[in-house]
């Protein structure tokens, strides 16, 4: 039976329904439906480099199969009937831009592409949940890491007007689309922006003419706003520009997602405790409580393949979630579903799946290919670069050790991204349609310890 949804609307810093009823949108990051990440599935390379080695080797029908199934099963009525059940009533949806044109036929939309999130806008509008769309890549890169679906280059957007125009056509291409739908709450402009200083001036320019874009035949979703540097910058954005914007901070912690440590405890000369948490959080939402405009915590959450600190990150995370909900922002944890890094809902580790990448996933650990982990010294650079002359880089040195790094993850990634698209070259179509299934919601494990604390800690009080 269809929920019935208004049409959201930003007053002050409220998000409200048409009866002017205030909604919190809580809920999870879709993250590796329509935008991979290497680390979370278990492939090599930057998305496009995998997908480009599928094609070459097991050719178009195979590597199309693949993809249709594998979007079936990894979003479907079961996920969005589990994440409601469990309280939630909004989704974020990251997006490769890729998937809806290539660089070689800028401007010609694939229709299956919006099929797909047209069919996910059905369900999710029989359960009264909304959605909001997030360009996770963008035309010409928007920062130099993996989740924008790059492998290290320069971000051109900033500096090419082509992939500017590009940009925009393509938000106004769906905002055409999407008008009118109740289901969508918004669109999340572009996702964690890199711009240097010199480039400041040009990431305002382009969420004006973005948003002005969208504008032209969209007049009333809300348009979510990112800061600069991850999303963690505000300080260099313009004041809001117009009516109906929100803003968007990401908050990741590195006593929940990156480093071993117990919490509450000390780590890089802080005490991170609750205490920090709220400070820290301060400067998250100053932008925001300044300009009265709601605040939406993109993406956080925590990791708990990490063995004996387990308790301390669940700590951590619930300290977290209660914080962002105790103020009433709005929040999408990062993420539903992977293979076990950052997930509610994880892929079995029996599952063909984690069978047919194991290899693969051992490689990349023993090299250190994922490129959200920072290279560490076992690599022996610092021997390396010192080994002719220990002063020549003086003290751009870092620099240097990271641009040698990033290359040779680079090649060894191309390398292996080439062996898994002949491998998945030897499956016939049902292999590879079995293979997709290791996603479905039905054949993966539930973390009960984060349910429980979104249970106990995620629900704001109105």
């Amino acid at each position: 039976m269809r929920e019935e949804q208004d049409m959201l609307q930003v007053k002050g810093k409220y998000i409200v329904d048409e009866q002017g009823k205030e909604i919190v949108l809580i809920g999870y990051n879709i993250g590796n439906w329509m935008m991979l990440e290497n680390f979370m599935l278990g492939y090599p390379g930057a998305e496009h480099e995998f997908r480009d080695a599928f094609r070459k080797h097991a050719g178009e029908e195979k590597y199309t199969h693949f993809f249709e199934k594998y979007y079936e099963y990894f979003l479907g009525e079961l996920d969005i009937e589990f994440m409601k059940e469990l309280g939630m009533n909004c989704i974020r949806i990251p997006m490769n831009y890729r998937l809806f044109e290539s660089d070689n036929q800028p401007g010609q939309y694939c229709e299956e592409t919006v099929e797909r999130l047209d069919h996910i806008i059905e369900i999710c509008r029989r359960y009264g949940m909304y959605i909001i769309l997030d360009m996770h890549a963008v035309q010409g890169y928007q920062s130099t890491a993996w989740h924008c679906d790059n492998n290290g280059t320069p971000a051109r957007i900033y500096t090419h007007q082509d992939e500017r125009r590009r940009f925009y056509n393509l938000w106004r291409y769906l905002a055409e689309h999407f008008k009118g739908e109740d289901t969508i709450a918004g669109y999340d402009l572009i996702n964690e922006p890199v711009a240097a200083p010199e480039e400041i001036d040009m990431l305002n320019q382009i969420y004006r003419e973005a948003v002005a874009a969208i504008r032209e035949v969209d007049p009333n979703h809300i348009i979510f706003i990112a800061g600069n540097f991850y999303n963690k910058d505000f300080t260099v954005l313009d004041a809001p520009f117009t009516e109906n914007l929100a803003y968007t901070p990401h908050y990741y912690l590195a006593a929940c997602t990156s480093e071993p440590m117990p919490y509450p405890g000390e780590y890089g000369g802080l005490k991170y405790d609750r205490a920090l948490i709220e400070t820290q959080m301060d400067a998250a939402d100053e932008y925001m409580r300044t300009h009265n405009v709601p605040c939406w915590i993109g993406e956080f959450g925590v990791r708990l393949n990490y063995p004996g600190f387990t308790k301390d990150r669940l700590k951590c995370f619930a300290d977290q979630l209660d914080t962002i909900c105790s103020r009433r922002h709005h929040y999408s944890i990062w993420n539903y579903k992977d293979i076990g890094y950052l997930s509610t809902v994880t892929v079995k580790e029996d599952s063909l799946w984690m069978e047919f990448t194991k290899d693969i996933r051992r490689i990349k650990e023993k090299y250190f290919l994922d490129q959200n982990f920072r290279v560490n010294e076992d690599w022996g650079l610092s021997t390396l670069l010192n080994l002719k002359d220990a002063d020549t880089f003086d003290d751009r040195y870092g620099t240097a050790k990271e641009m040698v790094a990033a290359n040779i993850k680079h090649a060894l990634s191309t390398v292996l991204a080439d062996i898994m698209g002949r491998k998945l070259a030897e499956l016939s179509k049902e292999e590879l349609g079995e293979l997709a299934s290791s996603f479905a919601f039905e054949n993966c494990s539930i973390d009960q310890r984060r349910v429980e604390i979104i249970k106990k800690y995620g629900y704001p009080k109105l």
